[in-house]
Formats: structure tokens, sequence, C-alpha cells
């Protein structure tokens, strides 16, 4: 049953009159602007593109930059150092990317590397965390996915692990309280886990046991902070490829379905 201790009020601030429908974009907050990366929308037919959109409250979206990078959904868009990094994701033929741009200001882009030392990946996860920048492993074509990789710098890079818990991939990761945490996923095509892992060095990963109701299990769903609560947004169960629902937890081990309502 929603829980009608809270209750979000979510409104539309632009209509598709602009990037049209989208999905699998990157987004981030940087230099006082919402961006969003690549992914696939209306005017990319469907198909992964490389357009880079920005906007400063909202509802006015401008397009900025153009074939400054391959194009690629199941990418991650993180602000670290003070510039934005674009890393790795999956071609239109379904092939994995392994590089890594950067950018300063969302128009000119910098390619760091062409093949990062985690190799190609898809669908995976990044997050900034004690001053250095994890990527949390992904891609079920790669011989594991559950690998975590850190970086202090962009250039040197470090392999805290190849074994941080089961096989996944489409999870998502956030930083909350002194650790992160790595949300649901796909264990293999089709098969989707609700699981929760956190870490306080990504070296040691330990599975947080529920008290209570969690989530049904998904991938491809958005997990975010807000209020010293987590938000987990949407996604693809195996009963639906689209969902819409919210759930939210205040101690990472039982979550509640959000009563919601637009406007």
């Amino acid at each position: 049953m929603p829980d009608e201790s809270l209750d979000l009020l979510i409104t539309t601030e632009s209509a598709q009159d602009q990037m049209g429908d989208f999905e699998s974009v990157a987004m981030a907050v940087f230099n006082g602007k919402v961006w969003s990366v690549a992914g696939a929308n209306s005017s990319s037919s469907g198909a992964p593109s490389n357009q880079v959109w920005f906007s400063e409250n909202g509802v006015a979206w401008v397009s900025t930059a153009v074939d400054a990078f391959e194009a690629r959904e199941g990418h991650t868009l993180t602000v670290f150092d003070n510039k934005m990094w674009l890393i790795a994701g999956e071609r239109a033929d379904g092939s994995n990317l392994g590089g890594i741009h950067t950018t300063e200001d969302g128009e000119n882009w910098v390619q760091q590397t062409d093949l990062a030392p985690f190799g190609p990946t898809a669908r995976h996860s990044t997050v900034v965390f004690n001053g250095r920048m994890y990527v949390i492993g992904a891609s079920m074509s790669a011989p594991t996915n559950n690998w975590v990789w850190s970086t202090a710098n962009g250039t040197d890079w470090t392999e805290e692990t190849n074994a941080a818990f089961p096989l996944r991939i489409g999870h998502e990761a956030i930083v909350l309280q002194g650790a992160m945490y790595v949300i649901g996923g796909a264990t293999a095509p089709g098969v989707y886990t609700n699981e929760i892992w956190s870490s306080v060095n990504g070296r040691d990963w330990t599975q947080l046991i529920p008290e209570g109701t969690l989530f049904s299990a998904r991938d491809r769903h958005t997990v975010n902070t807000y209020q010293n609560k987590v938000f987990l947004l949407g996604g693809r169960t195996a009963a639906n490829r689209y969902n819409s629902d919210i759930w939210y937890s205040e101690d990472r081990k039982s979550t509640r379905l959000n009563s919601s309502h637009h406007a």
C-alpha cells in the first residue's frame, strides 16, 4: 500500500517540444546547469545519439556540442575534479565502448583515453566518494562484471576488487552518510534483483539484510538522495519494460511505495 506519510508533488517543467521523447540519457548538474548527454531521443529515431543538451532552469533546453564523441547509451555522466566525465557506454550495434571523455564547459570535450583500464563496459555506475571516482562494473559480455575501479585524478586507476558482489548489470549506485550503495540490477538477461550492497572503501562489500518490504526487482532505474532519504524511480521489471513507480527509504534496509502526485 502507498505510504501516506510522504506525498511528493511532481511537476512537468518542460514539454516535449525540445528534446522530444528520450530514454537512456545520462544527466548531471554542473556549473549551475542541468546537462543531458547522449542516449536516445526523438530526433535520433530511437537510436543512441551523441547529443548534449543543457538547461539553466529545467524549462528551456539548449542543444550544444555535436559529434564530440561517439553515439551511445548505457553510459555514465559524473562531476569530478571540476569536470564532467563521460564514461563508456553501448553502441547501436550492441558493442561496448571503453573510452573516457571530459569537459569543463559542456561544449568542448577531450578524450582522456580510448580504452580505460577496466575495458569496454555499459550499464555500469559511477560515483564520487572520499575524493575518488569509482566505476562499478557491468556488461554481460565481459568475463566478470562485478569489479570496482577507482581513481583520484582520472588518469591513474586502481582495481579495488573483481568480485564485489554477484554479477549484475543496469544497477544504480549512490553515496550517503559515509558509504557507497549498489542497488538492484539484472543478474542475467531478464533476471532482476532488488539486492542492496554497501561499502565504505570500495574493496569490501556487504549485502544489507532487509528489515521490511523492498522495491520490486528491477534494472535501468534511477536512484537519488534527497533530505537523507533514498528515492528509487522507474526501471524495468519482469512484469513491465517501463515503470513509473517511486519508492523511498530512510534506512536503506526497507522501502515504501511513495504516494506522489503530478501537477
